[in-house]
């Protein structure tokens, strides 16, 4: 799908007219980051309620997975990679346009609402929605429609969560624990077998000149415009089988609640947090031991997702086995 001449109008406006702007939108742009959500899935999970953590990460994640695989069956361009006009503020993202992530990703805050029960809540997800999805317009990562699209997609998969939801989980908690990891296994399987066809299906299909000219304005030396690759697909799904067959070993050793005392949830914020910092440090030094780089695509491809596989897991079964371990479990009467 083209971007439009009046969509290109739009962004220029925004970003000539609003620099006081700029620290608001990088703020909720920031909101709908991977790494943001890592954190506040964890935090949620641990210290405030764990079936919302969950949730979170299952929709995040999943939807994730599937936003990839559009974005290359679609391989729309960035708002700055057809016009050199649009600045992109911020960082400099290599990906496709259509459908925005963060947009779609960003649908998840509905979960907060409906876990509030209160009538500001919904107004609060609501409006971080919206800001996460203009302030990819205003940075020029995205285009009006891109970010429209995103949202749709998102209300989408929301509207399949909120209707499927209960009965999946209930079906499949009955299953054995084996079962329930086979289950788990296949499903991400099928979304990175889908996923590799998307890839595949561009192999014929050059990116086009002007792009590549474009998005070289702004590169750091030794940075490479590839839109086309598989490994954010792999990440993806490799961090959502880590959060599935962490949840379900977690709930074969018997759970875990978020409850708990005020002093007892902000411990467990921080030793997770510990932990984590812990775990990230370790992963980082075993990369370099192991000479992994860049340059080496399949092998850095598949560190970072045993990477991102190791991280979910831990957050949903170690880290809370460990609160247990150390008495920081909440011990319903």
């Amino acid at each position: 799908m083209d971007i439009q001449q009046w969509e290109i109008d739009t962004i220029l406006w925004f970003q000539d007219h609003g620099e006081w702007l700029e620290p608001i939108m990088q703020f909720f742009t920031l909101l709908g980051f991977p790494q943001t959500y890592v954190l506040l899935v964890a935090i949620l999970y641990w210290s405030v309620d764990s079936r919302l953590g969950q949730r979170f990460a299952i929709f995040v994640l999943f939807t994730g997975a599937v936003n990839e695989i559009l974005k290359r069956l679609l391989h729309s361009p960035r708002p700055y990679w057809i016009d050199s006009r649009v600045r992109p503020i911020g960082s400099v993202s290599t990906s496709f346009g259509l459908p925005s992530g963060h947009a779609q990703s960003s649908v998840v805050w509905i979960f907060i609402g409906d876990a509030m029960k209160k009538w500001w809540g919904w107004v609060l997800s609501l409006f971080v929605i919206m800001m996460i999805g203009l302030s990819r317009i205003y940075l020029g990562a995205h285009s009006p429609v891109q970010v429209g699209t995103g949202w749709v997609m998102g209300g989408l998969f929301m509207f399949v969560c909120m209707r499927f939801e209960r009965p999946f989980m209930e079906w499949i908690a009955a299953k054995p624990v084996v079962q329930q990891l086979l289950i788990v296994t296949s499903i991400t399987l099928v979304l990175l077998l889908i996923g590799y066809g998307s890839v595949v299906l561009l192999n014929d299909w050059e990116i086009p000149e002007l792009w590549s000219q474009n998005v070289a304005l702004h590169l750091e030396e030794g940075e490479s415009f590839e839109p086309r690759g598989f490994e954010p697909i792999a990440i993806t799904c490799a961090a959502l089988l880590g959060t599935g067959v962490g949840s379900i070993l977690m709930n074969h050793f018997g759970g875990h609640s978020a409850g708990g005392t005020w002093k007892m949830r902000v411990l467990r914020t921080l030793v997770g947090s510990i932990a984590l910092i812990f775990l990230l440090f370790l992963l980082t030094i075993l990369g370099e031991f192991a000479g992994i780089s860049d340059d080496q695509v399949l092998l850095n491809g598949s560190w970072r997702s045993i990477s991102a596989f190791l991280i979910l897991f831990v957050i949903f079964c170690p880290i809370p086995l460990l609160f247990q371990r150390i008495g920081l479990a909440d011990t319903p009467e």
